[in-house]
């Protein structure tokens, strides 16, 4: 790893001594995570740098006051779409933008300093609302991902002012392939729920393709 890709601040190793830490909730919503043996994840500490997702890939840092830098890769994979994972220089966060018609599916390797691999990969076995993903209709991060340092990062914290909100939303096309009757309506595509899959659905659904 070099210093320029991680782009880490390193943080005290104390951290990994463990330790629960206080579930205060973040007075800023929409940009926190949990984990439990760390404390608070923030997603948009780093200004530009910050944790963003594209239909194919993640990038970006996360930061968190005890374990430091969390890099979710540079935003430049080998191939053009997605990191291979297989070598240090070419790692981070892919996103499967095709496979479940709900949402965005993570999966792949960040990386941090003092916690070392965090996967994204779901393991075998692993129950729906635990894998990482991110919902199409509300860009909403969920499930969690695993270090073998300091255990699971949660996404969703359960509380009203503390979640992970992305750019990242179901594509145009999608939608009004569903609204003109080309493809079956996802049942999420009903954002008004009034019942009915109609333009009036578009006013509401604010589409980002980043």
């Amino acid at each position: 790893m070099t210093a320029s890709n991680l782009r880490a601040v390193l943080a005290s190793a104390a951290v990994l001594a463990g330790g629960a830490f206080a579930a205060t909730p973040p007075t800023d919503p929409g940009d926190h995570s949990w984990g439990a043996s760390i404390g608070w994840l923030r997603w948009d500490a780093a200004g530009e740098q910050s944790a963003s997702f594209n239909r194919w890939h993640g990038s970006g840092l996360v930061w968190s006051a005890n374990a430091g830098w969390i890099n979710l890769g540079d935003g430049s994979p080998a191939n053009g779409h997605k990191y291979a994972n297989e070598a240090g220089e070419d790692f981070g966060v892919n996103v499967d933008a095709t496979s479940d018609r709900g949402h965005f599916l993570l999966s792949g390797l960040a990386w941090s300093a003092n916690l070392g691999w965090i996967s994204f990969d779901a393991p075998e076995g692993a129950a729906a609302e635990d894998l990482p993903r991110i919902e199409k209709n509300t860009g909403l991060l969920k499930g969690r991902a695993w270090s073998a340092n300091v255990g699971w990062l949660t996404f969703e914290t359960g509380k009203e002012e503390a979640f992970v909100q992305t750019g990242l939303l179901r594509p145009a096309s999608e939608v009004f392939n569903a609204i003109l009757g080309h493809e079956t309506p996802h049942p999420g595509l009903d954002v008004d729920g009034n019942g009915v899959i109609d333009t009036n659905d578009v006013r509401e659904l604010v589409v980002v393709i980043p």
